[in-house]
């Protein structure tokens, strides 16, 4: 079953919510920097190499920067092949582990 437009939308609109809290500065690029911030949060840190790791899975153009089409990109990529816009139950679980890393 194809997934209706609206869940196309809710999909998108979840994927840019995630994408808007690790672009810290709202550059409209995910940057080294916006992940060290992200990752201080938390009690496991993370190391820069870790750091350097995620941005270079995600960025296609080699910027330096996860734009939000690169990062749509790995989320859709990461995304269970069982999970279907029609069946939400789980969905902001494996977005948060895409986030995560």
């Amino acid at each position: 079953m194809c997934p209706s437009d609206r869940s196309i939308r809710r999909e998108a609109s979840e994927f840019r919510s995630g994408f808007d809290v690790l672009d810290a500065d709202h550059d409209g690029g995910i940057s080294r920097d916006d992940l060290k911030a992200f990752y201080s949060a938390f009690p496991s840190a993370t190391t820069d190499d870790e750091i350097h790791s995620m941005i270079s899975a995600a960025d296609a153009d080699l910027d330096g920067f996860v734009k939000f089409h690169e990062f749509e990109r790995v989320l859709d990529a990461a995304k269970p092949a069982a999970w279907s816009g029609s069946s939400r139950k789980g969905s902001r679980s494996w977005i948060a582990t895409a986030i995560a890393g």
